[in-house]
């Protein structure tokens, strides 16, 4: 994998997949994707973090956002929201989803949430921070 950023639909969803094939073969705990601006009315970037061992995505949501998370979810059977966080320190809440799908099928999905949950714009830059 020698791309670690990307900022048109079709390459954040090839470079999404890369590094999901990367964390698994790497066998690493998890993978973190960013975007490298906050999303309209937030003051941090968005970022999701996957982990290959037990399907667990993991990100946080402004109160806003997740209005809009159930409707995207919804329309990828294989994930479910498996727990909600609010902790005292953080605005916001946290959430994880589960689900097991191939690379493609995740990527849509996370690109997904970048575009119609956070609500980037289509030319927003996306990287792969950790994996």
């Amino acid at each position: 994998m020698t791309p670690f950023d990307a900022n048109d639909a079709a390459e954040r969803k090839a470079l999404i997949a890369g590094a999901l094939a990367a964390h698994r073969e790497r066998g690493s705990p998890h993978i973190t994707i960013e975007a490298d601006t906050p999303p309209p009315g937030s003051e941090h970037p968005a970022w999701v973090q996957y982990r290959l061992e037990d399907g667990l995505l993991n990100a946080d949501y402004t109160d806003e956002e997740l209005e809009r998370l159930p409707e995207i979810v919804e329309s990828y059977p294989e994930f479910t929201i498996a727990a909600r966080e609010q902790p005292e320190f953080a605005d916001g809440t946290n959430v994880h989803i589960n689900g097991y799908t191939d690379d493609d099928r995740l990527a849509a999905f996370i690109e997904a949430l970048f575009c119609e949950v956070y609500g980037y714009e289509s030319t927003y830059r996306l990287w792969v921070t950790e994996i």
